[in-house]
């Protein structure tokens, strides 16, 4: 395949910032990568006219471009002035379309996205040249607060400076910001750092910057010079764990609510989203990265590394992601299977409570006692999502509920995991929504890189239909122990693989 690797020509230029020259080593490392998989590589520095840099891909006439382009003459904007270029040539590129970059790029915008969605983001406000300091630090009562630019990337306009304890350093902070205004002033969420990268459809392990060799009284933060003066104080006080060191549980809730967020912003490709934790368990979103580096020694290539990746595989991962579209899509029924076309696949929300109440007694199948504790398994789901459990539903376009289905990692042990409820309202049965849950799970549980998934269900006659389930989509009976939920009611054990184990072929 022939691939042109696409980035600045800025970055070229001798007197260019460490940020701007910073991508020059994802690009040896990119066209290393893709030379030794076999394919044929040019180099395309863009710049001047986005005319003279187009009639040079058209000339080429690539497979596929790897875009590598975070600026276009050194500025921002020019990371989706890049990726629409490259579609409005029809050219199948990496990474994300144009308007999640844009979207991303603009943090404002993006924070208002998610926290109209619901996620957890800090509070936070916009502040433009103009405005009047003094009177608009007085109406900020966060504290501490962190200035950051609202439009730029790779901390550029972030020093230790930047967070204010009170509204003389946050005037003080936005003086010295604001030449990249207008600045985003946002809560400083104290606590650990996490990262969590996405390549096409799965799920890095989470990376933690461990801030504990900073100086005494330095503020807990990835600045500019940390990214990009090596050996600074900065540079050595901020040191990367991968895995990080957080409970299975925990990593997992990081996980689901990074990838939830990149779905909500339209990511595609690769990406990294970066978070904060405030122990014990309190998540809240800092960043969608729909570009992040992609340099060697980079933090993407490191988790990649944790995941069993060599960064030669990465590569292929993103070459994959790209030629195949893929990005988080809702799955959807499809008539084949037998499904109904237009459903969807979503996580369940408190909303959901009664309708789910009220399928599972429509069934016939669940006693009171065992619908009560189904509805306190989703009340803790509900409290605190990914912790223990994961909860998805079924719907119609209007937002019916046909089905649900609930599981979560087994306690001590290392990728089993349990498939603690799926349950079809009785008029959709036979009818796929039960295989496009399990489908859903078992996608999720591989994202997670789970083992093995276990069902327990019952061995009474009119449960015939819901082992022969099972059996027909992979699960074996592995153990059954007779007379267990009542004489006479034996329970049936089932499991799946979901990778393949040494020994097994």
């Amino acid at each position: 395949m022939k691939v042109v690797v696409l980035f600045d020509k800025a970055a070229l230029r001798p007197e260019a910032p460490p940020d701007e020259k910073g991508v020059l080593d994802a690009v040896e490392g990119v066209e290393k990568a893709l030379r030794s998989l076999g394919h044929r590589v040019a180099l395309l520095p863009a710049g001047g006219t986005c005319g003279t840099w187009q009639e040079q891909l058209r000339q080429e006439s690539p497979d596929l471009v790897f875009n590598l382009c975070e600026t276009l003459e050194g500025r921002s904007e020019g990371e989706a002035v890049a990726a629409r270029a490259l579609e409005d040539l029809g050219f199948p590129s990496t990474g994300s379309p144009s308007g999640t970059l844009e979207l991303c790029r603009r943090k404002d915008r993006a924070n208002e996205r998610l926290a109209g969605l619901g996620f957890p983001v800090p509070p936070w406000r916009l502040w433009n040249v103009g405005s009047a300091s003094s009177e608009w630090c007085r109406s900020w009562d966060r504290y501490p607060a962190l200035v950051k630019p609202a439009a730029e990337d790779g901390s550029v306009g972030i020093s230790q400076a930047s967070v204010a304890r009170c509204p003389l350093e946050l005037e003080r902070s936005l003086e010295r910001s604001a030449p990249w205004a207008p600045l985003l002033v946002q809560a400083f969420v104290g606590g650990r750092e996490l990262q969590v990268g996405i390549v096409g459809s799965e799920i890095l392990p989470v990376a933690e910057v461990d801030f504990s060799a900073l100086p005494q009284g330095w503020h807990p933060i990835v600045d500019y010079r940390a990214k990009w003066a090596p050996g600074s104080v900065e540079d050595q006080g901020t040191r990367p764990l991968c895995p990080a060191p957080l409970s299975p549980s925990l990593a997992l809730q990081a996980q689901d609510l990074a990838w939830k967020a990149w779905q909500a912003l339209g990511g595609r490709g690769y990406g990294r989203v970066d978070l904060r934790l405030e122990e014990p368990d309190q998540l809240f979103l800092l960043e969608v990265n729909p570009n992040p580096d992609l340099a060697p020694q980079a933090g993407l290539a490191r988790m990649a590394r944790a995941r069993g990746w060599d960064y030669r595989e990465l590569i292929q991962k993103i070459l994959e992601a790209a030629a195949e579209g893929s990005g988080p899509r809702a799955r959807r029924a499809s008539p084949a299977q037998g499904g109904r076309g237009g459903l969807s696949v979503a996580p369940l929300e408190p909303r959901h409570r009664q309708a789910i109440q009220d399928l599972l007694r429509a069934t016939g199948f669940f006693r009171d006692d065992e619908v009560a504790v189904a509805l306190e398994v989703l009340d803790a789901y509900f409290s605190h999502p990914g912790r223990d459990y994961s909860a998805v539903g079924a719907f119609t376009p209007a937002g019916e509920v046909l089905g649900f289905a609930v599981t979560g990692p087994s306690p001590l042990t290392l990728g089993t995991w349990d498939l603690y409820w799926i349950a079809v309202a009785p008029q959709e049965q036979g009818r796929g929504v039960g295989t496009l849950l399990l489908e859903e799970v078992e996608g999720m549980l591989r994202r997670h890189h789970a083992r093995r998934i276990v069902v327990e269900t019952s061995g009474r006659a009119d449960y015939e239909g819901t082992r022969a389930f099972y059996r027909r989509r992979g699960y074996e009976e592995v153990g059954r122990v007779p007379d267990y939920y009542r004489e006479g009611d034996d329970k049936v054990i089932y499991l799946k693989r979901l990778t393949v184990e040494p020994g097994r072929g």
